[in-house]
């Protein structure tokens, strides 16, 4: 384990500026002590849609994304989609690079070696940490961190046990605990919950253990820590309404936080997590979700933030707010035949290349953080 990579996973062989359809939310709560210390954060959450090296991965069903396989998975297409994805990554951090970047469905750390050393990624200094899970494809989640401003203290991963007969082993949950500049430990989880193959209401069970899984790791750290600090970024394969967010996490969108917030006769402890993704369309409204599916917007990828962040006694940790759909012009395409219609330039179609970074977009998150 090196300064700049740490990882449990084997190596295996080796603007239009963004869309502001803002989930603003200017904390009228985050009224701040003069001199009180600033320091401005940004997250990237990013399902990359099957980042597989060109190499055989033991034990995993890969075939289709090897050079000879039905998707006819190549150098030339490897390299471009490396380059897609560092492109994306460089426009969300601008002047500075994104502090933090959680990503979905990568198929090992010799995929994130390439993505952070051998594209313009290489003079960001990234280090990165990923899973080693029993998704029976080999898919997993990954963090990316800026060391000098997220140093990692602990890593940890927790795994969802499974039916047989009826489930599959699904990916690892990743939970990463760093300093960052305010001294705070801000604990990062990185989630792809189970799909929907199979219909989403007899897989949501699947989901729902899921997020019991994280609210009780977030219950125990909340005992554990002085200044509680936690994001929760991913593909949930669920919706904002759905049981899983909003029992399984309590996680509600911040207009619903904010009116049990204000209303005493409301029960606070119903609001866990703040929804800072719920409510975001972009692209003047012709983005409405980060995931098309038969022609209809989903969304399926979440960043949440602890409540307490926003109500902490004495006075909020979280000032400025600001929760965005990363619709960047390259990362769409027109639909045919339908009228200023968009959806995201994937990378497939089944096995038919379409040339695209992914059949997601990417959520980018930037908070201001009130020091003690």
């Amino acid at each position: 384990m090196n300064s700049t990579a740490l990882s449990r996973r084997r190596t295996p062989g080796g603007l239009r500026a963004a869309a502001r359809a803002l989930c603003l939310v200017l904390c009228g709560l985050a009224a701040v002590a003069a001199g009180a210390q600033r320091v401005e954060m940004k997250l990237l959450e990013y399902n990359v849609e099957n980042l597989f090296d060109l190499r055989h991965d033991a034990g995993c069903n890969d075939a289709d994304f090897l050079p000879d396989g039905a998707c006819a998975w190549d150098s030339l297409r490897y390299r471009k989609k490396l380059t897609g994805l560092a492109r994306v990554i460089a426009a969300a951090g601008g002047e500075r690079p994104a502090d933090l970047v959680a990503l979905c469905e990568v198929e090992n750390d010799s995929v994130l070696r390439d993505l952070t050393r051998r594209t313009r990624l290489m003079r960001l200094g990234y280090g990165f940490i990923a899973t080693e899970s029993r998704d029976g494809r080999g898919m997993d989640v990954a963090l990316l961190y800026q060391p000098a401003r997220f140093q990692p203290i602990a890593v940890d991963t927790l795994r969802l046990g499974y039916t047989a007969g009826r489930e599959r082993p699904t990916r690892d949950i990743l939970h990463v605990a760093g300093r960052i500049p305010t001294g705070d430990t801000l604990d990062v989880v990185v989630a792809h919950w189970p799909s929907r193959r199979g219909g989403a209401e007899r897989t949501a069970p699947y989901r729902f253990r899921a997020a019991q899984r994280i609210a009780c790791l977030a219950d125990s750290l909340r005992c554990l820590r002085r200044n509680f600090l936690m994001i929760v970024a991913g593909d949930f394969n669920d919706e904002p309404a759905d049981r899983s967010l909003c029992e399984g996490l309590r996680a509600l969108p911040i207009s619903k936080c904010q009116t049990l917030w204000e209303n005493e006769n409301l029960p606070a402890a119903s609001c866990a997590f703040v929804n800072l993704s719920a409510e975001l369309t972009a692209d003047d409204g012709r983005v409405r979700g980060t995931y098309k599916y038969k022609g209809h917007w989903n969304r399926l990828d979440h960043i949440l933030l602890n409540e307490e962040a926003f109500r902490r006694k004495g006075k909020p940790r979280v000032g400025h707010c600001a929760c965005e759909i990363l619709a960047l012009p390259f990362l769409l395409q027109e639909v045919k035949g339908g009228y200023n219609e968009v959806t995201p330039y994937r990378t497939y179609l089944g096995r038919f290349y379409q040339g695209g970074v992914s059949d997601h977009l990417p959520l980018l998150l930037t908070f201001e953080l009130l020091g003690e």
